[in-house]
């Protein structure tokens, strides 16, 4: 087995991630590998909460790895040297809360009764529904959900307010109640959650339209949000939940879904109304099993659709519930609306590098708190221009600079040129871009200028002469001495 280590390359930027087997299987998980070679114990549990260690392997040896404190530290061999396995923690047979992987054969083999028998027709599962359990709906069939969404998609969505009148095939068989958030300060600017029922899948047009992106590449880095950590997450939301995606355009679907695909609380937890176990899968009903692959294709396979809980996670008042208060403070979810929509970060020529370096951007801004002091000349495509014209004349008189080290990502550039390639990476401004760097690429942006395809470099002269202030050396001193008296 080789290959352990996976380097992911684009442009400047490098990531590189650890591949953990399985024991018995070629199946493996990939976990972002941080600038220090320590992988964050929380990536690897975002992709198999079961995991509780790992298992490192080298010629003929192989010992146990415990996280300590929330890492698991590069072995001395170095990651791409040794295999590394996981080490799962032991299901019990009997639980009342955590969820139960692996599938139930009576429930499997209900499915596939089930799929024989699938209704032709949504009266057909409304009315197959109502013979499978004993409790029938007095409401009214949902509408089919059809594509073609023209709105900006919002960042965050708001309570579902006409979900008490629609009636859907539901896992938990049965409707959750209608959310009261008056008391609630939520934002009122975003759009409705709707239920999604045996609808077309859709088209890469439905997704454009509804996020309001060009490709999917596009579509990825703003659901990513400047951050690779969630490039699984956005692959599986993506690759999984396209239904839901379309009917209810939300661009931080990743980010929610990423912390509940951990999580065992209970879906009753969040609203009485929901049952305690699935029926479908007859397994806790907590939000791990909701968004397991095995829940969402039984359902696929039965109603041709998402499961309809999954919308309900996108909602404020659920998902404060779900999710760790300080987490959530951290992701900022306002202030990065704010600023992904603001003037500053506006593309008027949108190109792969300039979308990815604006959420890249905002990312690192958040995090590590940095002031933009020179808003009026800022422009991600001036970033952008500045990383492609690194050997331009002026740039060492524009950008000055004593010291080229670069102490946050340890690396020590021998000249000016090479300190610019390297702060201006993807990999240094993700990780390591400081208030000071920032206010630099800023202040020397005032000397670039639009064009007609594009920037150019003002000349030094030209900009220094605007910008010059008379001083006392300016004025012409007189050779005469002055008389002693």
């Amino acid at each position: 087995m080789s290959g352990d280590v996976v380097l992911l390359s684009d442009s400047d930027g490098e990531e590189n991630y650890l591949k953990i087997y399985y024991e018995g299987t070629s199946e493996f998980v990939e976990a972002e590998i941080e600038n220090n070679g320590n992988v964050l114990f929380d990536d690897v549990l975002a992709m198999d909460s079961r995991i509780s260690a790992l298992i490192i392997k080298q010629k003929g040896s192989k010992r146990i790895m415990k996280p300590k404190v929330g890492i698991f530290k590069e072995p001395k061999e170095k990651w791409k040297n040794v295999n590394v396995f996981a080490v799962l923690k032991k299901e019990p047979e009997i639980v009342s809360n955590p969820t139960v992987r692996g599938e139930n054969p009576i429930a499997a083999s209900n499915i596939n009764q089930q799929i024989k028998a699938e209704p032709s027709t949504m009266l057909d599962v409304a009315k197959n529904r109502e013979s499978e359990h004993s409790t029938p709906s007095t409401l009214p069939p949902t509408p089919v959900f059809h594509k073609k969404l023209e709105t900006e998609p919002s960042t965050i969505s708001t309570p579902l307010q006409n979900i008490g009148n629609l009636e859907s095939p539901n896992s938990s068989d049965i409707l959750p109640s209608i959310i009261d958030v008056s008391s609630q300060n939520f934002p009122t600017a975003f759009s409705s959650i709707s239920i999604v029922v045996d609808v077309e899948e859709p088209t890469d047009d439905d997704f454009f339209k509804a996020y309001n992106v060009t490709s999917f590449k596009e579509l990825r880095l703003m659901l990513s949000r400047g951050n690779h950590k969630y490039h699984m997450t956005c692959k599986f939301v993506l690759t999984s939940l396209r239904k839901t995606m379309v009917a209810n355009p939300n661009k931080e679907i990743v980010r929610l879904i990423h912390f509940a695909l951990t999580s065992d609380i209970l879906l009753n937890d969040l609203d009485p109304k929901l049952k305690k176990r699935c029926k479908l899968c007859r397994e806790p009903f907590t939000l791990q099993h909701l968004l397991s692959c095995d829940h969402i294709q039984n359902y696929h396979r039965k109603y041709n659709a998402d499961p309809p809980e999954v919308a309900y996670l996108l909602d404020p008042k659920i998902y404060i519930k779900y999710m760790d208060p300080l987490i959530l403070a951290t992701l900022k979810t306002s202030e990065f609306k704010n600023m992904e929509d603001s003037a500053e970060f506006s593309i008027k020529r949108p190109s792969d590098e300039a979308i990815r370096l604006k959420y890249i951007l905002i990312h690192r801004i958040l995090q590590a708190d940095l002031i933009m002091n020179y808003k009026s000349t800022f422009s991600v495509e001036k970033f952008v221009y500045l990383s492609q014209n690194l050997y331009h004349p002026d740039l060492p008189q524009m950008f000055t600079i004593k010291n080229y080290e670069c102490n946050g990502c340890h690396r020590f550039p021998k000249n000016i040129n090479k300190y610019l390639k390297h702060i201006l990476s993807f990999q240094h401004i993700k990780y390591s871009l400081n208030q000071e760097e920032f206010d630099k690429f800023c202040k020397t942006m005032s000397f670039m200028e639009e064009t007609s395809n594009g920037f150019q470099f003002l000349p030094i002269f030209e900009t220094s002469r605007k910008r010059h202030h008379p001083s006392f050396e300016d004025f012409p001193q007189s050779n005469k001495r002055h008389k002693k008296f």
